[in-house]
């Protein structure tokens, strides 16, 4: 978003005609009476839309009925009237019912305002042209797909997926796990290894974000349990 389109930076369901559902958590609790939901590719898979409130009580605040809607991406924005709740989570339920294709999910945002929350991103005038994309050495690139690659703020530390790997908590039915490489004085990246259980497990895991707030940045990531994608944040953002 807000172009729309696919993003490998956007969650996408492991398989088409699946029902699933994300849950995301958020920093602060707040009264709601906006969710936001950036769906950047094949929008209309969305059933339903719950949030949870600070008890852990869980709120259906709108059914909806899936369609395909022939736009690339749009964002939904679910007016509701202000919760006397302070809202802590809101998992999308996603159901394709006829569509083969996937669909993806960039963002959701929950606020306290009336105004409707749009994607826009400013450009910078003097953003590069032209970059020419160039294959790692083998520390980072090997015989297995890698995907969604992320750099921490400071440039030193690449986090990616690798699909299928012996070395996955999976082994190789794993079909994704998160794994780094630091970048040495030398300028060149180090082996790259695997993130570990805590941030794996056996089904797909990916880096969502990474943010540059102070005093820590912090890192979020998501994994399938149970047939339910969950975010999660980690601090430090380094290994």
């Amino acid at each position: 978003m807000p172009a729309g389109g696919q993003n490998p930076n956007a969650w996408t369901p492991d398989k088409p005609k699946r029902k699933e559902f994300i849950k995301l958590g958020y920093d602060h609790a707040i009264p709601v009476h906006q969710i936001a939901i950036a769906e950047s590719y094949n929008p209309g898979a969305l059933y339903r839309v719950l949030l949870y409130d600070e008890a852990g009580t869980e709120h259906i605040v709108r059914t909806l009925n899936p369609i395909a809607v022939p736009l690339q991406g749009r964002m939904l924005n679910v007016f509701i009237e202000k919760t006397t709740y302070k809202g802590v989570s809101s998992p999308p339920g996603i159901r394709r019912g006829r569509a083969s294709e996937y669909f993806s999910i960039d963002a959701v945002a929950i606020t306290d305002s009336q105004y409707p929350i749009i994607a826009d991103i400013v450009k910078p005038e003097l953003l590069a042209a032209g970059i020419v994309v160039e294959k790692l050495d083998p520390n980072v690139n090997s015989d297995y797909s890698e995907l969604n690659p992320m750099l921490s703020p400071d440039g030193k530390v690449l986090y990616f997926s690798r699909a299928n790997h012996p070395e996955n908590v999976g082994g190789v039915n794993d079909k994704e796990d998160i794994w780094y490489s630091e970048l040495g004085a030398d300028g060149k990246w180090s082996l790259a290894k695997n993130m570990g259980p805590d941030f794996n497990n056996e089904h797909p895991n990916f880096i969502n974000a990474i943010t540059s707030q102070h005093p820590m940045a912090r890192l979020y990531f998501s994994f399938l349990e149970t047939s339910t994608w969950i975010m999660v944040r980690c601090s430090p953002v380094y290994r």
